[in-house]
Order: structure tokens, then C-alpha cells, then sequence
């Protein structure tokens, strides 16, 4: 009975329910149950048990992390509004060379006051040594971020020193994670990591391992967040600052930021490695579709003239981008890119590319915007193009970031900013590009993309629409 109201052959189920045999494919544990009447609840369970058995529970989970992750960029890059809180700092004295304090709460408004008297001076300048877990610092430097763009912040955090494909460490992935406002929030923030094992090296026995330096002052707080020391003396900053330069040069830089035109393009020129890598597949996950093997020269002298302003730059950026793709495609590697029907339509409608920095942006004709989606079906039927929407009920990052994934240790960001216009950076530590180069790896085949077969009919339906709609004109 089972068997037929299911659609699965019986010598198969039986081995199934004897636990003889673990179905290979998802749809089976869907057929199941649909035939035992189980609820939307009951069936999500099962399949979320199926998937935790499949490929292990610290693998789900991991990868549920960066889903959840890139969900929710967007709320974590907003910028709210917020004006600076003017917070006197008469209680600290600087002709007292050294404070002590003690209690969160004074510990806090002293740190704030320090934060204060450096913004008030001309380029500011804050060096901080402490975990992105620790609530009160970051959300400090956050707001002071927001509300002095001129602010220089250089930190230094440590990351657990776990093998990067290790698959139950989330720690580095949430640790960068908690940066990414920072990074966003519009000053210049710099960060900087070094490997150690966290637990054993940042706990209650380690002696104030948290580091405030600003021009006239250095704190230094326990672990716990209730004592404190102040130090004035100007002996003890200087001593302080070289401690932090020395420690700068074990640190690898955690991202490389930008929003110039002119290092967009360096981005993509880059790396050898991007460009020779062996990978097998690179991934983009971005609202509209990746067309960056389609830019050259002869297309852009269809859109506009030599003389046109801005021309040189776009042809280097066409040049850039298509030198990217090219290397990828002589490597026999597919492009496998993940977008949004929304992203289709946007594009279809207004011709305007978003993963062409807005310094750049034109509208392509509507001849050339039917050509771009051609190659694309034809790329498909080559194997070389494997294009997949997302299905936004399962899946919803943000349709302002953008992903290009060359190779699971070199992936780059951009972030179509509301505040702070288009912004990139380079994502240079390899446990969390790994983690995130899984993750795309992982959801092809998936429910949170729409099958490659399913996609392709889209394109090719949106594709008679927009006919028909020029025809009408």
C-alpha cells in the first residue's frame, strides 16, 4: 500500500524501512511523506533529520549559519540615523597618570569617554584589542564609526587556529560576522586577526586582554568587563603603540575594503590564482545575472563613443571582468551563478547591470540586453553556463550584496550600500571562505534553487515576453 501510494518501488522501501538502505535522493523522504499524510511541520522535521544524517550535523548546521548569514546582511549593514551623544569626561582627570576603575557600568562611561575625547580631536584615531563577541566595545566603535566617517579604527581579534575545513568551528564565522557593520558603517575601519586557540588563550586567568589606544590615553580591561586601568602617561602610550605595531606585523588583514572605482577594477585583475585557478566551478550569487563573460570591447563601442566620458575607465573594467571569465572558461570550469527572478525582470526592463560599479552605469539597448540572455541559454546547452534562480521562499539574501567565488579560499563581496554607495572587499581569512564557497557549493540540487531546467525555461519565457513587449512599441 505504502509503495503505491508513494510512487516508490517496493524491494526499495522495504529496505528503506529496515534501515537497510538510506535514500539517496531528498524527493524520496518527499514522496514518503506525502503518502503517510504527514503535516508541513511533520514533513520538515523529516527532512531536516534527513539532511543532518546525510551529510552530518556539524556540516548542516555550519552551513545553516551562513545562510542565515547572508539573509541578514542587509539588516546588519544598515546604517540607522544617529548623531553623536556628546559624553563628558570630566570624571577622568589626565593629571592623575593612572585610574583605576571598577564595575561594568563605570568601566563603560570611562570607555566612552575616552572614545569621545579622541573624536573631538582633528583625524581620529582609535586602536582597540578585543573579541567581536564582546558587546559593549563594538557597539562603541560602531556608533562612533557611524557618526565620524574621518575615524581611523585599526583592531586586532584573535581566531580560533582550527583547520579551516574543520566542519564544526563556527566561532571564526561568527567573529567575522559581528565585524561586518563595522566594516560597512562608513569610517575607516581596518581589521586584523592572528590565530590562537581562543579558549585557551582569552579567558578569566588572562590578565586585562582587552586594549583601548587613543592620541592621550591607553585602557587596559580584565576579560570580564569589571576592572579596569587607565594609564595617561604619555611614556605608556608610546610603549603601548609599539606593543601594537609589533603585533601588527604577525596579523593578516581580515578584509580589504573599497568604493574606488579605479581598485574595483585591480580587485578583478588581481590575483593569479583567481585567474589560473583549477577549480572546477566558480560561483556568483547576486540578484541579477552574471554576465561578466559577455563585457568586451566591440560591445561596449555599441553602446557608446570613444570620446564618450568615463570610456577608458569602462573599457578597463570590460577588460578586467572579461580577463576574469576568460581564465575561468580556459580552465574547462562552469560558471555556476545563482540570481533572483526579480534580479531577471530588473534587468530586462531597465538594462542596467548592478555588478557594474554605479560610477560606471549605463542602460544596455534593449537589442543587446536580448543577445546577453541568448548567450546565456547558449552557454547552458554548452555545459559552461549552469544558471539557477533562487527560490525566494527558501532563501532570501540580500538582492544588494553580490558574491563571486573563483575558488574556496578566494571569494570577493560587493554591497550596493544605501548611505555609502557601491563598496567591495576581499574576504582574506580561508576557514570562513571556505565556509561560504561550501555553502554555494552545497544549495545547487537543493530547495533554495529553483532546478537548472526550471530556470532556463524562465529566462527563455521572459525572453518572448520582452519580445512581445518591444514588438508592441
Amino acid at each position: 500500500m505504502l509503495s503505491k501510494a508513494s510512487g516508490i518501488e517496493r524491494s526499495y522501501l522495504q529496505k528503506i524501512l529496515a534501515g537497510n538502505r538510506f535514500p539517496a535522493e531528498r524527493e524520496t523522504v518527499q514522496q514518503l511523506s506525502k503518502a503517510l499524510m504527514l503535516t508541513v511541520e511533520q514533513t520538515l522535521d523529516l527532512l531536516t533529520k534527513y539532511d543532518i544524517v546525510k551529510i552530518g550535523e556539524s556540516v548542516y548546521y555550519r552551513r545553516q549559519h551562513i545562510k542565515e548569514t547572508l539573509e541578514d546582511v542587509a539588516a546588519l549593514c544598515t546604517s540607522p540615523q544617529t548623531t553623536a551623544v556628546n559624553i563628558p569626561c570630566s570624571k577622568l582627570d589626565k593629571n592623575k597618570a593612572v585610574w583605576a576603575v571598577y564595575g561594568k557600568n563605570d568601566i563603560i562611561t570611562a570607555g566612552k569617554a575616552l572614545l569621545e575625547a579622541e573624536l573631538a580631536q582633528e583625524a581620529p584615531h582609535i586602536r582597540i584589542i578585543v573579541q567581536p563577541d564582546c558587546k559593549v566595545p563594538m557597539e562603541n566603535l560602531l556608533l562612533a564609526g557611524r557618526c565620524h566617517t574621518e575615524l581611523q579604527i585599526e583592531h586586532i581579534f584573535c581566531l580560533n587556529s582550527t583547520p579551516r575545513h574543520r566542519e564544526d568551528d563556527t566561532f571564526n564565522v561568527d567573529y567575522i560576522n559581528a565585524i561586518i557593520p563595522l566594516v560597512f558603517c562608513g569610517c575607516c575601519y581596518q581589521p586584523y586577526f592572528y590565530y590562537d586557540t581562543i579558549s585557551s588563550h582569552i579567558n578569566s586567568t588572562t590578565i586585562s586582554p582587552n586594549l583601548l589606544l587613543t592620541r592621550d590615553a591607553v585602557m587596559l580591561t580584565s576579560y570580564n568587563d569589571e576592572s579596569s586601568l587607565i594609564l595617561f602617561d604619555p611614556d605608556a602610550i608610546t610603549f603601548y603603540n609599539d606593543l601594537f605595531d609589533r603585533m601588527l606585523q604577525s596579523c593578516h588583514s581580515a578584509v580589504a575594503r573599497s568604493n574606488s572605482p579605479l581598485e574595483f577594477l585591480s580587485a578583478f585583475m588581481c590575483s593569479e590564482k583567481s585567474q589560473n585557478a583549477s577549480c572546477p566551478a566558480h560561483y556568483t550569487l547576486q540578484n541579477q545575472p552574471c554576465m561578466a563573460m559577455f563585457y568586451n570591447e566591440p560591445l561596449l563601442l555599441r553602446i557608446m563613443q570613444p570620446e564618450a566620458p568615463g570610456f577608458e575607465e569602462i573599457r578597463q573594467y570590460f577588460s578586467s571582468r572579461a580577463k576574469q571569465a576568460e581564465a575561468c572558461l580556459a580552465n574547462n570550469a562552469k560558471v555556476i551563478c545563482y540570481f533572483t527572478e526579480q534580479g531577471l525582470n530588473d534587468f530586462l526592463s531597465t538594462g542596467i547591470l548592478h555588478e557594474i560599479p554605479s560610477q560606471f552605469s549605463f542602460a544596455f539597448p534593449p537589442k543587446i540586453r536580448r543577445e546577453m540572455l541568448e548567450n546565456i541559454l547558449q552557454m547552458s546547452e554548452n555545459g559552461q553556463y549552469i544558471p539557477l534562480i533562487v527560490n525566494p521562499s527558501k532563501f532570501r539574501f540580500s538582492t544588494d550584496l553580490e558574491i563571486t567565488a573563483f575558488d574556496e579560499s578566494n571569494l570577493i563581496f560587493a554591497y550596493n550600500h544605501t548611505k555609502h554607495g557601491a563598496m567591495l572587499f576581499l574576504l582574506n581569512e580561508q576557514s570562513v571562505s571556505y565556509a561560504i564557497w561550501d555553502f554555494l557549493e552545497s544549495i545547487e540540487g537543493t530547495d533554495m534553487v529553483h532546478p537548472v531546467d526550471w530556470s532556463i525555461a524562465c529566462i527563455r519565457g521572459k525572453l518572448k515576453q520582452f519580445d512581445a513587449a518591444q514588438s508592441n512599441r
